[in-house]
C-alpha cells in the first residue's frame, strides 16, 4: 500500500503545525522561567539588604558595644 501525495502533504502540514505550537510553548516556558528567576533575584536582594540592616542595628546596641570594647 502506497501513501498518496495528498496524505503526505497533510502529514507535513500537521507536523509543521505541531512544530510551530511546540516552539510557542517553549518560548512561553522560557519567558516564565526568566520571570521566576528575576523575581527570586529581587526577593534575595531585598532579604539580603534587610538582614544587613538588622546586623548593623544589632552591632550598634549598647550591650554589644561594651562587649566589643572589652575584647
Amino acid at each position: 500500500m502506497s501513501v498518496s501525495e495528498s496524505e503526505r502533504s497533510k502529514d507535513k502540514q500537521e507536523i509543521a503545525k505541531l512544530n510551530e505550537h511546540h516552539a510557542r510553548e517553549i518560548a512561553a516556558l522560557k519567558l516564565a522561567h526568566a520571570n521566576d528567576i528575576g523575581a527570586l533575584k529581587e526577593r534575595h536582594a531585598k532579604e539580603t539588604a534587610r538582614l544587613q540592616r538588622e546586623v548593623a542595628r544589632l552591632q550598634n546596641q549598647p550591650w554589644n558595644l561594651s562587649v566589643q570594647n572589652a575584647g
